[in-house]
């Protein structure tokens, strides 16, 4: 199924999401080389982070779909007898209602 993000880049997600809030109520402006760093840093991670959400949902899609499939068929299956059990009573009751006619003349 998917891959977990494992502790070390979630720690690092929630390292890099504590700088930007720091950084947005600072007023002082950070060191030039440092932003492009962080930012290639967060867009990695959050991209894996990304990435595994998409393979859980491809997962689940995928379940959703053969479950629905599944009682799709068996729904299908229910209406078919439903109709051959109606088909059976209705030739067995006119069948007797025949004999009871044709015993009566």
């Amino acid at each position: 199924m998917a891959k977990e993000l494992s502790p070390r880049t979630l720690s690092g997600i929630c390292h890099l999401r504590d700088i930007a809030c720091q950084r947005s109520s600072a007023t002082q402006s950070p060191p030039k080389d440092t932003p492009d760093k962080l930012g290639e840093t967060w867009y990695e991670l959050t991209t894996l982070r990304i990435d595994s959400m998409k393979m859980v949902e491809d997962a689940l899609i995928s379940q959703l779909s053969v479950l629905c499939h599944r009682k799709i068929a068996q729904a299908e299956d229910a209406l078919e007898k439903a109709k051959t059990q109606t088909c059976t009573y209705a030739l067995r009751r006119a069948n007797s209602c025949w004999r009871l006619m044709m015993g009566n003349r």
